[in-house]
C-alpha cells in the first residue's frame, strides 16, 4: 500500500469508536470511545485527558492535576489468566493475591486495601481499591510521602474465561496534600467498558461472509493494515471495505471516499469520493465530515473552499482529530480563507494531540520548544515529541535528537 495512504489510515485508526453496545464491535469510529480487540471503553470524564498509549488490548489516558506531582491515570487492559476463572469467588481470591504482590515492593506502604465482588453487573467482576504511600520518594516535612489512590474493577471476559479485563482510575497526590474525591469519576470510567467477541484479523471472516457489515469493515481494515492477517492484501481489503460501504457502514463509506480521493484501493476520482463521503457526513459521522472538508479544500476538480472549511470546522467541533489538525494548520498559517490566528490554531493542535494524533503532537512539541505559545517549556516539548516519536514520527525523533544535542544554558552570574 502507498506509504502516504497507510500513514493516513494509521492516524485515523487512533480515533475513538462507536458508543453503542453490541456483540460485534463496530468499525465506525466515533469520538468518545476507544475500541480494542476484546472490549471498548469511553474516554475518562472531564477535559484535559491525553491518550498516552494504545494497543490491541490496552489503552492508557493521563491528565495533569492542579500542581506539580499531582495527576490522574485511567487505564483499561485485557490480560490472560493462568487458567480459566470459573467463579466470582475464584476471581476475588485472584485479585486479592495480585494486590498483595503489587505491594511487595518495599517502596510502597499500604494505607487502604480492599476488594469485593461486584454484584451490580452480570459478568464475574470484582471491585477493588488500593491506596499507598510512595516511600521511594524523598520524605517531606512532617515525614509525609506522595500518595497513590487507585480504584478499579477486574472482570472475566464474558466470552473467554481465560481473559481478564482490568479497568483502573488513579490519582497521584504530592506529599502532605489532600487528594480529590475520585470515586464518581472512577465509577464513570469503569462503567464505560463494553465487551464484545474478541475477534481480530481473519477471525472476522465467517461473520463477514454472512453479510455482517461491521465484520466486513474490520476484515477489510485488517487486510489493509496487516493486523491479524498473514500479510497485507490491499485488493482484498478494499473489496471488503466496499461491501461494508454498500451495506451502509459509515466507517467503510468514509474509507471508500478516501480511496477514491487518493487513488489507492479504488480509481482516483474526487467526484466519486464526494459521493461516498457526503452521505456519511450528512449523518453526522465526524470522520466523514473531516474527510469531506479536506477533499473540498484540496482537490482542484471539486474545490469549494468555503463549503470545505464549514465541514472541517464542524468535524473538528464534533471531536474528529484529523479535522482538528487541519483547522490548526490553516489557522496558524492563515490559509483557506481563515484569518491568521496562532492562538486558536495551537488550541486545535492541542485537541488533536490529546487524542493521539502524531502530527499534532509533533507540532505541539515544536511550539513548546520554540516558545511560540508564551514561554519556552522544554519539559513539555520533550513530552509531546516523545509521544509522537513513539508512534513512528521521524520528524519528532529528529527534533528529540536535536534537543539532546543542544548545550545546556549558560549559568547566570552570581
Amino acid at each position: 500500500m502507498n506509504p502516504r495512504l497507510l500513514s493516513l489510515l494509521a492516524g485515523l485508526a487512533l480515533l475513538p469508536a462507536t458508543a453503542s453496545a453490541q456483540t460485534h464491535a463496530s468499525a465506525e469510529q466515533w469520538p468518545g470511545r476507544v475500541v480494542l480487540v476484546p472490549f471498548s471503553v469511553e474516554r475518562p470524564p472531564g477535559d484535559g485527558w491525553i491518550l498516552m498509549g494504545r494497543s490491541e488490548t490496552a489503552v492508557t489516558f493521563m491528565r495533569n492535576g492542579a500542581g506539580a506531582g499531582h495527576g490522574f491515570v485511567a487505564r483499561a487492559i485485557a490480560k490472560p489468566a493462568d487458567q480459566p476463572v470459573k467463579t466470582t469467588e475464584a476471581l476475588l481470591e485472584l485479585v486479592r493475591g495480585q494486590m498483595r504482590r503489587s505491594l511487595d515492593d518495599k517502596r510502597f506502604r499500604s494505607v487502604t486495601e480492599e476488594a469485593r465482588i461486584d454484584a451490580s453487573v452480570r459478568e464475574k467482576c470484582v471491585r477493588f481499591r488500593q491506596k499507598a504511600e510512595h516511600h521511594g520518594a524523598p520524605a517531606q516535612p512532617g515525614n509525609t510521602f506522595p500518595v497513590i489512590d487507585l480504584r478499579g474493577r477486574t472482570c472475566v471476559h464474558p466470552d473467554d474465561e481465560r481473559m481478564l479485563v482490568d479497568v483502573t482510575y488513579s490519582e497521584g497526590t504530592p506529599p502532605g496534600k489532600p487528594g480529590a474525591d475520585i470515586a464518581a469519576d472512577a465509577d464513570k470510567f469503569i462503567a464505560g467498558v463494553r465487551y464484545h467477541v474478541p475477534l481480530r484479523g481473519e477471525g472476522w471472516r465467517p461473520l463477514a461472509e454472512k453479510g455482517d457489515i461491521n465484520a466486513q469493515a474490520w476484515l477489510g481494515l485488517a487486510h489493509l493494515t496487516g493486523r491479524g492477517v498473514v500479510s497485507m492484501d490491499e485488493a482484498e481489503g478494499a473489496a471488503w471495505v466496499r461491501k461494508a460501504a454498500e451495506g451502509g457502514n459509515l466507517e467503510a463509506q468514509a474509507l471508500q471516499g478516501l480511496f477514491h480521493f487518493s487513488g489507492h484501493g479504488a480509481a482516483k476520482d474526487a467526484q466519486e469520493a464526494l459521493k461516498w463521503l457526503r452521505p456519511a457526513a450528512e449523518k453526522g459521522y465526524p470522520k466523514a465530515e473531516g474527510l469531506l472538508g479536506f477533499v473540498l479544500v484540496t482537490a482542484e476538480e471539486v474545490r469549494n473552499t468555503a463549503e470545505g472549511m464549514r465541514w472541517l470546522k464542524k468535524a473538528a467541533q464534533d471531536g474528529d482529530p484529523f479535522a482538528q489538525l487541519q483547522m490548526g494548520e490553516r489557522l496558524v498559517a492563515g490559509k483557506a480563507g481563515l484569518e491568521k490566528n496562532e492562538t486558536d490554531g495551537i488550541a486545535w493542535y492541542r485537541k488533536a494531540a490529546e487524542q493521539g494524533n502524531a502530527r499534532a503532537q509533533y507540532v505541539l512539541g515544536i511550539v513548546h520548544a520554540a516558545g511560540l505559545d508564551a514561554t519556552k517549556d522544554m519539559e513539555r516539548a520533550r513530552f509531546w515529541l516523545q509521544l509522537a516519536a513513539a508512534q513512528g514520527s521521524t520528524e519528532a525523533k529528529k527534533a528529540l535528537d536535536s534537543l539532546q544535542q543542544q548545550p545546556p544554558p549558560a549559568a547566570k552570574d552570581q
